[in-house]
């Protein structure tokens, strides 16, 4: 399997699923979702604390991946986002967060990390061959098209 960076506008991608899902002519399997990791906090004057509370606070980033392939699986091809929002430090005394992935629905991706334009976003294309490869190729350049923008307008 050959993978590749895309170069796609994450929104674009997501409203032109929407739209799909919307008009019932979605027909690639979609899995979204998102979990939480955690990293100690950089020691930085923003979070100067004592080396008992630096030990307690924990930068939390949510992590959202989508995942569009197409029904046939012989067809061979994987498009992937993954997106990355830092929420932040947190103590122990916040309100706690699931520690396992939890499955979304995409207008929850869209809501979480497509609306709020601060996460970090990547796209990366996967294809078994050459064949697979124009095949996504395809779908990328009707993305591009978006047949649904003059509808949103």
């Amino acid at each position: 399997m050959e993978r590749f960076a895309i170069d796609l506008d994450p929104t674009q991608l997501v409203h032109w699923l929407l739209a799909e899902e919307e008009e019932g002519r979605l027909d690639h399997n979609i899995h979204a979702a998102h979990s939480y990791s955690w990293q100690p906090a950089p020691d930085t004057a923003e979070f100067r604390l004592g080396d008992e509370e630096q030990e307690d606070v924990d930068q939390v980033t949510l992590v959202g991946h989508l995942e569009i392939a197409p029904f046939a699986e012989g067809d061979g091809w994987t498009l992937r986002v993954r997106a990355e929002d830092s929420l932040g430090p947190r103590t122990p005394e916040d309100e706690p967060v699931p520690p396992e992935e939890e499955e979304i629905d995409l207008a929850t991706f869209e809501e979480e990390f497509i609306r709020p334009k601060r996460a970090m976003i990547e796209i990366e294309g996967e294809a078994r061959d050459e064949n697979a490869k124009r095949r996504l190729q395809r779908l990328l350049q009707a993305i591009e098209t978006d047949r649904h923008r003059k509808r949103r307008r």
